[in-house]
């Protein structure tokens, strides 16, 4: 027997064909049906309102899903161990080179210079060329950050490059928007503070990396700052600004002082990132 539209979007939504046919006349009160009509095939909505039988291209994106927490996961504790994480003082010189390569890259594929999937190794090596990069490690640092650095790139799989070119066209959105629940607080400090970095280097260019850093830090305790004369006026208590200069500041330690706070306003940050 065959089942008429209405049938299928009357057994949809639970109501008989003479209620549909009034949704129908003010369509515009209920865009739901418009994002029905646009997204699902009349088939697809047959098959679900019969058999519970989700369409194989919401599978596909499902699976993708998969992927790409996955690949942020991965990406995420290639950077945490050995290495540290970019935040520490210790690798303020790899964080420097790095995020000043994702721009150098980001740039790269938006004038179609680099073949896709994204390859961070290749830009890497394109951006120290270019710039005429030299590394000299200070005679006081035991372990080589830096080359660790470079060494952790060369990990990067198909997966996690494609997961980081996405990063780059999305301003490292993906990064924080994919599930987290399962991330310690570690991983989730590192994720965020890459979606940060990312946005301080892509917006000012034209600072070196001891201003971006001052910038940041700036930021982020003018937060802590206007948080604790709130809490001041309420007769709370809260935690003691940092008293470090700029270079013994570890950003993650600083994004760990009030986490959720920095989760809370994280679209204000960006925003103050952008307009300083």
């Amino acid at each position: 027997m065959k089942i008429s539209k209405n049938d299928i979007y009357s057994k949809l939504f639970g109501f008989n064909p003479s209620t549909l046919y009034r949704w129908r006349e003010n369509e515009e009160e209920r865009p739901v049906l418009g994002l029905i009509d646009n997204v699902f095939t009349l088939s697809e909505l047959k098959e679900w309102v019969e058999d519970k039988i989700i369409p194989a291209r919401f599978q596909v994106l499902s699976e993708q899903k998969a992927i790409n927490i996955y690949a942020r996961d991965k990406y995420l504790s290639i950077f945490i161990s050995p290495l540290g994480s970019l935040g520490d003082t210790i690798n303020k010189d790899f964080m420097d080179f790095y995020f000043n390569a994702l721009i150098f890259a980001k740039n790269k594929v938006e004038d179609q210079a680099i073949f896709e999937p994204f390859d961070i190794q290749r830009s890497s090596l394109l951006y120290s060329t270019k710039n005429n990069f030299t590394y000299t490690p200070p005679e006081n640092e035991i372990i080589p950050k830096f080359e660790v650095g470079l060494e952790r790139l060369g990990q990067f799989d198909c997966y996690t490059n494609q997961f980081l070119y996405s990063n780059l066209m999305q301003e490292f959105n993906p990064m924080i928007q994919i599930d987290m629940d399962h991330l310690d607080l570690d991983q989730k400090v590192e994720a965020y503070l890459h979606t940060m970095l990312f946005r301080l280097y892509h917006a000012h260019t034209d600072k070196n990396s001891k201003e971006k850093r001052e910038l940041f830090i700036d930021i982020i305790e003018t937060l802590y700052m206007s948080v604790q004369k709130g809490n001041s006026k309420d007769g709370l208590e809260s935690a003691p600004i940092l008293n470090l200069s700029y270079d013994d500041i570890s950003l993650d330690q600083l994004l760990k002082k009030d986490f959720k706070l920095v989760q809370k306003e994280f679209d204000k940050i960006l925003q103050a990132i952008e307009a300083a």
